[in-house]
């Protein structure tokens, strides 16, 4: 599992099954995803969100918690700044679906 550090909160990321099936309604594809994340377009900020916050909400579920983030919240503490947020992300996206697939 990958870390996340937004403003001064370090988050565990999780990625599994249910992380997939919420891209895929959202985006149709992880592919597509990843494609709008790394354009720069205002579209990529609205996918960035949305991965930090599935991820960062899947683990706190995994690990029995109530607590959340919105993807409000992930965009007002990264201001603008997804350029290292991707990298993490897509590592973490990257790691999940080798394992899911085998």
């Amino acid at each position: 599992m990958n870390t996340l550090k937004i403003g001064e909160t370090e988050y565990i990321l999780r990625c599994d099954l249910n992380v997939i099936a919420e891209i895929e309604r959202e985006y149709m594809s992880v592919e597509t995803c990843q494609k709008l994340a790394s354009t720069g377009a205002v579209r990529s900020a609205a996918c960035v969100k949305f991965l930090a916050a599935a991820m960062i909400n899947e683990h706190f579920a995994a690990a029995g918690e109530s607590t959340r983030v919105t993807e409000e919240e992930i965009g007002r503490a990264l201001g603008g700044n997804i350029a290292p947020v991707l990298t993490v992300l897509f590592r973490e996206l990257t790691d999940c679906m080798s394992t899911t697939s085998k």
